[in-house]
């Protein structure tokens, strides 16, 4: 394949998303305890932080509430700074908050000065423990939190020497009501690791972009609809259609095969690609010319390091 073509099929898939999939600013929403507020436990019933001095919060296994950053409120877990046997933990909490009926990107806030402060969120409340994000690790999925990314107003982004992190927890389905279940790290064990919990944040799937489930945006409206008429029984008529475009029936295999491009989000993650059964035939950079069954497509697409999928015209 000639370089021209694989810079004009990159540029090809960069402009599909960025078109098709640009969301929404995000909205932040700040976590508020007691009667009128938007945060209980996660068990659904009443959840009002204590409010103490300004030692530690220590290992009473208490939310505690402390004047700073957004709506003057956040929760903290964990801020005792006496020794290193800090094994605090307390209940998973759950923030709420009403959307208009959509799709929508959600994050999770939190604070922290230049160590590792902590949290666990999911959009499930999934036993055992919730996925953590730590702030100031190199291997962690939380990022600063930018201006630029927020609809107005825009949430405190600094306060003293600390700093508002963020970190993306997932797509919803179509809903009405976004819940976000936060905790802490029980094994956390001193301050320098503790949990600053401030709020959650959300973004509208733009009306521009499919509905379908969160492996399903990232592929391209060909590949969609290949997958919608597979399972169709006019599929001889689907497969004329597609002749030599990207789905073809090979005979040694008895199964019906799809061409793709695959985008990574690192090109050493193509390996991973083997594990799941799918044959690589080309590779330059980030991008995978690669081959599987049409029933894989989505096995393919729900995979954390694929970026996006587009169907090839490769043969």
């Amino acid at each position: 394949m000639c370089r021209r073509l694989i810079y004009s099929i990159f540029v090809l898939l960069l402009s599909f998303a960025c078109t098709n999939y640009a969301s929404a600013a995000i909205t932040y929403v700040d976590a508020i305890d007691g009667e009128v507020g938007n945060t209980t436990l996660a068990t659904g019933e009443f959840f009002m932080a204590v409010d103490v001095d300004t030692g530690g919060s220590g290992a009473d296994g208490l939310w505690r509430w402390r004047e700073f950053a957004n709506a003057g409120t956040i929760f903290e877990s964990g801020g005792d700074w006496a020794g290193d046997g800090n094994t605090e933990d307390c209940p998973r909490l759950a923030t709420l908050v009403d959307v208009p009926e959509g799709n929508y990107n959600v994050y999770v806030y939190f604070w922290a000065d230049g160590d590792q402060w902590r949290i666990r969120a999911s959009l499930t409340d999934s036993e055992g423990d919730l996925p953590l994000f730590i702030a100031n690790a190199p291997d962690s999925e939380a990022t600063v939190a930018v201006a630029e990314d927020f609809a107005e107003p825009v949430p405190i982004l600094s306060e003293d020497n600390r700093t508002l992190w963020q970190a993306y927890l997932g797509t919803t389905e179509l809903t009405t009501i976004i819940t976000v279940y936060i905790d802490d790290e029980a094994a956390h064990l001193n301050g320098a690791a503790r949990t600053w919990s401030d709020g959650i944040g959300y973004e509208a799937v733009s009306a521009s972009e499919p509905t379908g489930p969160a492996w399903e945006l990232k592929l391209d409206a060909e590949a969609r609809l290949l997958l919608a008429s597979f399972d169709d029984s006019e599929s001889e008529q689907f497969v004329s259609l597609y002749d030599f475009i990207s789905l073809y029936y090979d005979e040694d295999s008895d199964q019906w095969l799809v061409n793709v491009f695959v985008l990574l989000d690192d090109p050493e993650n193509a390996p991973l690609l083997d594990e799941i059964g799918v044959e690589r035939r080309t590779q330059v950079k980030d991008i995978v010319v690669a081959r599987l069954p049409v029933e894989s497509l989505p096995l393919l697409a729900q995979q954390p390091y694929v970026l996006f999928v587009e169907t090839s015209t490769i043969q």
